[in-house]
């Protein structure tokens, strides 16, 4: 932080201030997170702050707002950094943390409808749509299971089938459903 401030980088200001916010979060040293955000908000309202560093402190304070318990304030933090213009071509490791606190905000508010919607967000963010590499390995394994033990296990086969999204296959113009 230090080397940041005498280098004059807003930029490396920022990132280090949210991240130092963080790690006194998890010391258990909020008031000073809080304090240590307000200073670098000011930093956040110049031209050279860009939108990732804007948003990593909103994001930091949006979490320390909420282990106050100022609710109304994280909401609208994080609402925001969400909102800043560029945020949704931000990496996914950026946007995660607001959403995530986006939610728990919302929740903790009674907006039920937006709680509701942000956690549909958070888990399609989270929640890898179905592979069919991992798939086919997975029904490879599931029939090496039943090869071994001799015998059909629908136990084992079914929960398999219901994930497994139906796939259509060519075989010499003709479709088939596999």
């Amino acid at each position: 932080l230090e080397c940041a401030v005498r280098a004059g980088s807003v930029p490396l200001r920022l990132a280090f201030e949210s991240l130092l916010a963080v790690a006194d979060c998890l010391a258990g040293e909020v008031t000073r997170a809080d304090v240590r955000l307000a200073d670098a908000f000011f930093l956040c309202d110049t031209e050279a702050a860009p939108l990732l560093e804007k948003v990593l402190v909103h994001s930091a304070a949006g979490l320390v707002a909420l282990l106050l318990g100022e609710v109304e304030r994280a909401h609208a933090t994080l609402g925001a950094a969400w909102n800043m213009k560029g945020f949704t071509g931000l990496p996914a490791a950026v946007g995660l943390p607001v959403l995530a606190h986006r939610v728990y905000a919302a929740a903790d508010m009674a907006c039920a409808e937006e709680a509701c919607t942000l956690a549909d967000l958070l888990g399609e963010q989270v929640i890898p749509p179905p592979s069919r590499l991992l798939n086919g390995y997975r029904h490879l394994a599931l029939g090496v299971l039943v090869g071994r033990r001799g015998r059909h296990d629908e136990d084992l086969v079914a929960p398999a089938r219901r994930q497994q999204p139906r796939v259509e296959v060519t075989t010499g113009g003709e479709r088939e459903a596999s």
